[in-house]
């Protein structure tokens, strides 16, 4: 199977994308973690109305956490697919020749 086509312009967006957000899907997962917790206390606690609000909310962020996770680890895959090296590919907005 052949990597998909990677134009300049989606290159940049990927590299740009796993270069400067890579604590953001990992925040939001401590978060949904955070409220995760909570809401177990609450629950024991038997405040059980607020405690399913916050499972819900923490659940929410574990999954969106954990999908930009994939999408990250994806990028990276498909710009070693094409040859580059997304931890020291340059950020630039200017097009650049993508070698196959």
């Amino acid at each position: 199977m052949s990597p998909p086509n990677l134009t300049p312009g989606r290159r940049r967006g990927l590299v740009a994308f796993i270069r400067r957000y890579p604590l953001v899907h990992l925040a939001i997962g401590l978060v949904g973690n955070v409220f995760f917790l909570v809401g177990s206390v609450l629950f024991v606690m038997d405040i059980a109305h607020t405690a399913r609000y916050f499972f819900l909310s923490g659940s929410f962020a574990m999954v969106l956490g954990a999908l930009g996770e994939v999408v990250r680890a994806l990028g990276r895959r498909i710009l070693r697919d094409h040859g580059v090296d997304p931890s020291t590919a340059e950020v630039s907005s200017q097009p650049s020749e993508v070698t196959n």
